[in-house]
């Protein structure tokens, strides 16, 4: 018996904190159900309550289902500054190598190469292994071209370097800003033999800055490709524009300039700021792992090569414990176009991101022929009668920035201020009512727990 009357005793406290809740709700709906007197106005309320707490989930899961896509909206900028820094700029001779010695596999030392040791390797993107077998048709491959290119690729670095122009024939002169050039560094391409960069520096090690516009007020090369010892069909240099802490991409990016012509590139910084994972770009911040995004499709292309074909595309990047492919085993080199093909066409198989930081020039390339026998007469007699010289002119446009900032479209107040909004507009909810009814929603969860413990 005394069991039974405290049992009842909790039930009615248990309804006691529901009666309260009802009558003194802020909820007015609930306030309204409670109070009415008549049967109809309780149903009606009843549907009142029902409808808008249906309409207040639909409309918050509606605006939820939107933020957890994570959308962003683009921060569009034109920022004028007085001082601009200057990019790198990166020049290859089209000839990969100059010396007719090649063709007959001589192997060169390393008693020309002045400074062999700042040398860096610049692979392809889409491999040049492409053009070297006709995988889709029986036609016979030129075996002479495969032989030297396999000893060319198969060659170290400094020999490579011999090879190839030499850079103090390759650059008669050089200024940025009417002042004489820092010094070039060196680096490595596979398809255009030996490369320059130039990247403006103080001996500080800080990037020169430029605070003029237009022709003249940048870097000016003047160029001698050296023409007479071309084993190519094409003549001319490749020129790469980009931001000093980038490696050069000399085969997928830059410009083709061809001798006797002055080129004016015209530059426009643009800035591009992304947002990393869960944003829909799912940046990557390739500066802080020391590399890039080219470089990190290579690898890919790499692995995937390695894991079909048994062996790794030898233009592309290679790790020193892979194996290199023949390039004149028509079944390895099909193999391994097969591989980028497939991958083509499959979709993106890398998990290789956007940068979340990229600069970018937007360069513009316009030229002009040197006209007057005169002046080539002059030209010729400066840099020898059988030379072939650019002339380069690199310089700012504007001192405009344009920055492109993804920004959230929505922020965590923001997503709790909707919340808070619905809750407003359908139940007249706000946050100090909220608190109500969980302290409500405890004490009856209290009683109903210790109603089941005291069975």
């Amino acid at each position: 018996m005394k069991c039974s009357k405290n049992q009842n005793g909790l039930r009615s406290k248990k309804n006691s904190i529901v009666s309260a809740f009802l009558k003194n709700s802020s909820i007015f709906a609930v306030a309204r159900i409670n109070q009415s007197t008549f049967l109809f106005s309780q149903i009606f309320w009843l549907l009142v309550f029902t409808v808008c707490c249906f309409g207040s989930i639909y409309k918050i899961q509606k605006f939820y289902y939107l933020y957890w896509q994570y959308p962003v909206i683009v921060d569009f900028q034109v920022n004028h500054t007085e001082l601009l820094e200057f990019p790198a700029v990166s020049v290859c001779n089209l000839n990969r190598f100059k010396d007719l010695s090649i063709c007959n596999l001589v192997v060169l030392g390393d008693e020309n190469c002045e400074t062999c040791d700042n040398l860096i390797g610049t692979p392809l993107l889409l491999s040049e292994s492409r053009s070297f077998h006709q995988c889709k048709n029986s036609s016979n491959d030129s075996d002479i071209q495969l032989t030297v290119l396999k000893g060319y690729y198969e060659k170290t670095e400094n020999d490579i370097f011999a090879f190839g122009h030499n850079p103090y024939d390759f650059v008669k002169e050089c200024s940025f800003n009417g002042r004489q050039c820092p010094a070039f560094s060196k680096f490595l391409s596979f398809r255009y033999g030996n490369c320059i960069t130039y990247k403006m520096e103080n001996p500080e090690g800080k990037f020169l800055e430029t605070s003029e516009t237009g022709p003249g007020t940048g870097l000016v090369i003047k160029l001698n490709i050296e023409s007479i010892c071309y084993t190519t069909h094409t003549f001319g240099s490749k020129i790469i524009i980009h931001h000093p802490n980038e490696i050069p991409n000399a085969e997928d990016e830059g410009f083709l300039i061809s001798p006797g012509h002055e080129n004016l590139i015209s530059l426009k910084k643009t800035v591009i700021r992304r947002l990393p994972a869960p944003y829909q770009d799912q940046c990557m911040d390739y500066e802080s792992l020391n590399k890039n995004k080219n470089n990190c499709v290579r690898e890919c292309i790499q692995e995937q090569n390695v894991a079909k074909c048994g062996c790794g595309d030898p233009t592309l990047l290679m790790r020193n414990d892979l194996k290199s492919c023949d390039i004149t085993n028509k079944t390895e080199m099909c193999c391994i176009n097969d591989v980028l093909n497939n991958m083509s066409q499959r979709g993106p198989m890398c998990d290789c991101p956007l940068p979340c930081d990229s600069v970018s020039y937007n360069a513009k390339l316009s030229r002009s022929l040197l006209p007057t026998q005169r002046m080539l007469k002059k030209m010729n007699d400066e840099f020898g009668e059988n030379s072939d010289y650019i002339r380069v002119n690199v310089f700012y446009s504007s001192s405009e920035v344009l920055v492109y900032q993804q920004k959230k479209q929505w922020t965590t107040p923001e997503a709790l201020s909707c919340l808070g909004n619905e809750f407003g507009l359908w139940l007249g909810l706000s946050l100090m009512v909220v608190f109500e009814v969980l302290e409500k929603l405890v004490q009856f969860f209290k009683s109903t727990l210790t109603i089941l413990l005291r069975r």
